[in-house]
């Protein structure tokens, strides 16, 4: 057994996770996330856009941070923030209204 801790490895992740593990007896009323842990970014996916919201009260980002980003085939309200160091990618999938189309009745 070496005392390096090689990418890929669960050992990796240990500096994120404990960041969590701390984030979640800071904040334990955020909203519960689906959290991916890979390399150095955590990925927090939520269900809706009012919990996106939570986060960002929770860590404490500007609401100028967020944005909207519109994809052909899905769409995203997001962020990205720091917890303890580590790079945090905040996000939810929205389904915007499509744009009505000239002299189509309301």
């Amino acid at each position: 057994m070496t005392d390096t801790v090689e990418p890929g490895g669960l050992g990796y992740q240990a500096r994120a996770l404990a960041a969590f593990a701390r984030l979640a007896e800071v904040q334990p009323t955020l909203p519960n996330p689906y959290l991916v842990f890979s390399g150095g970014e955590v990925m927090v996916q939520l269900s809706a856009p009012s919990e996106v919201e939570a986060w960002r009260e929770g860590l404490f980002v500007s609401p100028q941070d967020v944005v909207v980003d519109e994809g052909v085939a899905r769409s995203y309200v997001e962020f990205n923030a720091k917890v303890s160091g580590m790079a945090v990618h905040v996000y939810a999938e929205v389904t915007l209204r499509p744009a009505q189309q000239e002299g189509a009745a309301a």
